[in-house]
């Protein structure tokens, strides 16, 4: 879908890279009624697996979402393409909380 659970009982997901151009989650009536989370990949192509940009109603230049955002309903809109935006998601705080800046070094 374009974005996974970072770890159990975490609100967070990581945003990725969707396998789909678009896909719609209808979120349960009993809870949601009526909302839907709608995934759209522009650009998107097996050699286009690098998120240019991330919106959800506003540009996102975190690497992450969460639960809330997306139980909100909306659509998360990415732009894709074969090389990868060094400048997207590339702060400290556009990175998880499950991510330090010294974590983030240690991966480097």
């Amino acid at each position: 879908m374009g974005f996974y659970p970072v770890c159990p009982g975490d609100n967070t997901y990581i945003i990725g890279s969707p396998l789909f151009s678009k896909l719609t989650v209808r979120l349960p009536e009993e809870w949601y009624p009526g909302k839907t989370f709608t995934i759209i990949a522009r650009n998107q192509a097996a050699d286009h697996c690098y998120v240019q940009s991330a919106l959800n109603g506003e540009v996102l230049s975190r690497a992450w979402i969460t639960h809330s955002e997306i139980v909100a309903g909306g659509t998360l809109e990415f732009v894709m393409d074969s090389a990868p935006n060094q400048e997207w998601a590339a702060a400290d705080q556009d990175l998880p909380h499950s991510m330090t800046p010294r974590k983030r070094e240690e991966k480097i």
